[in-house]
């Protein structure tokens, strides 16, 4: 009779211990739910105040406005076009809203005019992708393109991160599961590869830079899941791969 009564009570306990599992999981749901929703009347109506002084042509409104969405950290995706017409109208410039970066400025017409043809052809590329696919138009941040040396010869080459550019019709139409493609660019030679992150090693010395990139799992013959570092270092006009580790 005791076993059986410690069974009942071991049962009741479970029990107990599942419905405030469940009643903290609601709670906690409830809360975001509730948080999202303070998050978008907030949102929304700073974009209400900053469409009321641009048609009033009120300036000091619209600097306020655009003020206040510039230092937020998340916007919902359905008012960040929005949010991004207002702050592009306060800065006189271009920019946008990321998942990854938050808010990031848009390469311009000048900038463009200082950049090297293999940038220019990959953009231009990649602009066209972007056109076909629901007549999306392409958006460069300014942090899609990095100077560093690669080579080793003190001299600034170009990285490209694809992951960084938007096409305004799909906020993932250029990442994946498996990443981005990363462009490494020495002079007017492109190598690229698809990765999901990129860093630079100088643990052989400042002249001696090692190309670090996070890449799919099924390069170190895993899943896609599993951590995979490839590294690869110029040497004899091109990129060399060292290898591979999980």
């Amino acid at each position: 009779m005791t076993t059986l009564l410690r069974k009942v009570h071991i049962r009741q306990l479970a029990a107990t211990y599942c419905a405030v599992f469940l009643l903290l999981v609601s709670t906690a749901e409830a809360d975001k739910a509730e948080d999202s929703g303070a998050l978008w009347n907030e949102v929304d109506q700073l974009i209400v105040d900053c469409d009321t002084a641009q048609s009033f042509g009120n300036d000091d409104q619209i600097k306020n406005a655009a003020l206040e969405l510039w230092q937020l950290t998340d916007i919902p995706f359905g008012l960040r076009a929005s949010a991004e017409s207002c702050v592009s109208e306060y800065l006189d410039g271009e920019a946008i809203f990321t998942w990854a970066s938050g808010w990031e400025f848009l390469l311009n017409d000048d900038d463009l005019k200082v950049l090297g043809t293999a940038v220019l052809n990959i953009i231009s590329e990649h602009r066209e992708l972007c056109s076909e696919y629901g007549d999306g138009e392409l958006q460069v941040p300014v942090t899609a393109i990095e100077k560093v040396d690669l080579t080793g010869n003190n001299e600034q080459d170009t990285v490209f991160h694809l992951g960084k550019v938007r096409c305004s019709e799909s906020g993932s139409y250029f990442s994946g599961s498996a990443g981005s493609f990363v462009y490494l660019i020495v002079e007017d030679k492109v190598t690229e590869f698809l990765a999901r992150g990129f860093a630079v090693s100088y643990a052989l010395g400042e002249g001696n830079p090692i190309i670090i990139l996070s890449v799919h799992g099924s390069a170190c013959g895993g899943y896609g899941a599993t951590n995979c570092v490839l590294a690869t270092v110029w040497g004899d006009g091109k990129f060399e791969l060292v290898g591979t580790k999980n």
